[in-house]
Formats: structure tokens, sequence, C-alpha cells
């Protein structure tokens, strides 16, 4: 069960109307998600990284897993060289397009009263499509980005980030797919403390917690969702 877990996500892990040109330089840092600055941050105890016991690798698997929303960040990262077009829509809204050479690129970056939205879109042989679609509020502590087929055969999502820190710094973040088959949610906590819950269909397959030194448990829960089977590791186990 669990290399069918991995197979999926690395399966899924491969994502208006124009007016006056703006000259004005583009600022990298206006376009890019906070949570950009927050996640490397965001990590298990050193002891569990570079440790052989099976349970705590399997929690740090987990845990990449859903960091992995990172391999989408250079989206967020606007070339100087990319046109810049103000959007008729609204005054706060602006287009930025560029090329990498083999794709297309758009990013449509909008300020909202409470936030800001990006959508991405790419040309990748396919016409233009919605890749990305991600808004995050003024202090970077909520935020979800979306993640489309950008061969357009689909419309709907097909799997989605959220995040959520506290005013410690403490984060919840969740990777979801849209037809319920699998959910993970992490927290991972300044002091290095957290946990790893993955939801099959709705329901709770695998638990993982750890404390700050590395030491943790592991549990197993049923269809009826009833915990069948629980380990436990010691930091001395690391």
């Amino acid at each position: 069960m669990k290399r069918l877990l991995l197979f999926a996500l690395v399966v899924v892990s491969f994502a208006f109307t124009g007016c006056n040109k703006d000259e004005d330089p583009v600022s990298p840092e206006v376009t890019k998600l906070k949570i950009t600055e927050k996640l490397d941050k965001l990590n298990v105890p050193p002891a569990m990284q570079n440790s052989d016991n099976e349970n705590a690798k399997q929690a740090v698997v987990y845990v990449e897993e859903v960091k992995n929303i990172a391999s989408y960040f250079d989206f967020f990262d606007v070339p100087d060289n990319a046109e810049h077009t103000s959007l008729k829509s609204t005054i706060n809204q602006d287009e930025y397009y560029w090329t990498d050479g083999q794709s297309k690129i758009w990013e449509i970056y909008t300020e909202t009263s409470g936030g800001y939205t990006w959508q991405i879109d790419v040309d990748m042989g396919y016409g233009r499509q919605k890749y990305l679609y991600a808004e995050e509020d003024k202090d970077g502590n909520y935020g979800n980005m979306k993640i489309y087929d950008f061969t357009g055969e689909y419309s709907a999502w097909l799997y989605q980030y959220e995040w959520t820190f506290n005013l410690a710094g403490d984060a919840t973040l969740i990777l979801d797919f849209a037809d319920g088959s699998m959910k993970y949610e992490i927290k991972s906590n300044v002091d290095y403390s957290g946990y790893a819950k993955i939801y099959m269909s709705g329901a709770l397959f695998y638990e993982f917690l750890w404390n700050s030194d590395g030491s943790g448990s592991m549990t197993t829960y049923g269809d009826n969702g009833e915990a069948f089977h629980a380990e436990t590791w010691t930091e001395a186990d690391l």
C-alpha cells in the first residue's frame, strides 16, 4: 500500500483582455507567493532526516511529498524581460508573458482587498491552457494552489495544496486530490515536532507523530476507523 501511495504521487507530480503595455520594470518580489520564503524553515527533526528507522524514513517521505509544492515556485519568478500588460478588468490586475524557449508562460497577478491571486497559463504544445491558480492573504498566513491539466483534457483542477501558518510560525500543509482518493496533511512546528496524516477515500489510513528530538510513533487504521497496528521509536532508535 505504501508503494501505491508513492507511485500515485510520482504520477501526478509531473500544471483577458489586454490593454496598454506598461514599460515599468517587473518587480520579482511582487509576483511571488510568500510561502516560498517560509517553506524551507519547515522540516522534521534532523535526527529523522538521516535515520535508518523505517517508520521515521516513511514519515520523512510524506513530508517531502507535500513540500514538493516548491517544484512549482519557478512559475512565479517573472524574468526581467517579461512583457507586462495592465488589464482592463481591474486596475489592480497585471499580466506578464515570457517564454523559456520550450514553453510559453503567462502570469495574471491580481491584488484584492484581502490578498493576492495568481493564474499561470502555459502553452506546452496544446495551446494556451490554465495550469496553476493560487491565492494567498496579504500576510501569507493562508493560501492555496490548484494544479490543472495543461493539455486541456480536463477543465477542473486535479489536486491542490493548502497552507496555514499560525502566529508562532507553525504550519499545516495539505495535499488534496480532487477525486477524493488521497489527502496528505502535514503539521510542521518551528520546534520540529509535528505529524503526517494520510487519508484514503476520506478515511484516515496512516498517522505519524514525532517530537522535537525525533522520537515518534506510527499508527495504521482500518476501514472502520479503528487503529489496528501501532509502532513507536525513540531518539536512540534513529
